[in-house]
């Protein structure tokens, strides 16, 4: 509860004749509170947000400056508890306010999805905040200071939870948390008129490659990559790797970057990646480097 000061009085009540607002929240976009370096991930409210603003946080090389969007949500839930009081003399008188809770639902297809806790438990220990976004595209979050924050998530309070379909209901994933006491109600605010696809941002991808068929002239790698999603003994293809820029090749027995000339593929997913010869020995590095997709860095040596 706040403390009340004695030089603070009453804000002016006038209201203009009409006031924009915001609607009910689809999507939310999760983010660090501050950088590696300790530098604030707040929005500079007098920056236009854009495509080109989104598209720079989706695909940051900085992991804790990054936007990482969830799909859409539903069923949402946000609500503040009634504030602790204590009765003296028969009157509640406040002694603290309630917390502010957050659960909602994920429904799709890819969302409802077991898979999808990897993400949603991901959440769990780093120090987030999260931007809604409503129905209309726009983003909300917490005005301070000429600084546009994101709702900062009590550490520890989020937890999510696989729901299996039964005879009545459908799969579904549900996530819960708490918002930090620091945050107040009346400092939440939005951004309009933003001019950037904020309800269909999708977050990286993450690709798995396993190793193919190696040369033996040492003039090229395979790998084969696959998702994260799809059964057990069927994992769905990576299949947008087909340009020369899509690949990052690194030979680092040499400590030399590797230029990508030629990419051929087959079965969808199946790749054979050419450079300029290498030697016998040498031990190749493979990532992705496609926009939308991310992926751990694969080791073939050359026999």
């Amino acid at each position: 509860m706040a403390v009340c000061k004695c030089d603070a009085g009453l804000v002016n009540s006038g209201i203009p004749s009409c006031v924009s607002g915001f609607g009910k929240v689809v999507k939310l976009f999760f983010v660090y509170q501050y950088d590696s370096a300790g530098a604030s991930n707040a929005l500079d409210c007098s920056v236009p947000f854009d495509q080109s603003v989104l598209d720079g946080l989706l695909n940051a090389t900085d992991p804790s400056q990054k936007w990482y969007p969830t799909g859409l949500i539903s069923t949402v839930t946000e609500e503040r508890a009634v504030p602790t009081t204590e009765t003296i003399d028969n009157k509640a008188l406040n002694v603290e306010d309630g917390v502010r809770t957050f659960q909602g639902f994920f429904i799709g297809s890819a969302t409802a999805s077991p898979t999808y806790l990897n993400f949603l438990n991901s959440l769990q220990c780093p120090k987030v905040m999260y931007y809604a976004v409503d129905a209309n595209n726009n983003l909300i979050g917490v005005e301070r200071n000429g600084s546009f924050w994101g709702f900062t998530v009590q550490e520890k309070s989020i937890y999510s939870l696989f729901i299996p379909a039964t005879s009545t209901t459908i799969a579904k994933n549900q996530l819960n948390f708490t918002l930090d006491d620091l945050v107040k109600d009346r400092h939440i605010s939005f951004i309009d008129e933003v001019g950037a696809d904020l309800l269909g941002a999708n977050g990286l991808i993450d690709v798995n490659l396993a190793e193919g068929n190696i040369s033996g002239t040492f003039e090229s790698v395979g790998v084969v990559g696959t998702l994260t999603f799809g059964s057990c003994n069927k994992k769905l293809k990576y299949t947008a790797g087909t340009g020369l820029t899509d690949w990052i090749v690194y030979n680092k027995t040499q400590a030399s970057s590797i230029g990508v000339s030629s990419v051929t593929v087959t079965d969808g997913n199946n790749y054979d990646i050419g450079f300029v010869a290498q030697n016998s020995g040498d031990v190749i590095q493979v990532s992705v480097s496609k926009e939308g997709f991310a992926s751990e860095i694969i080791e073939i040596t050359f026999p």
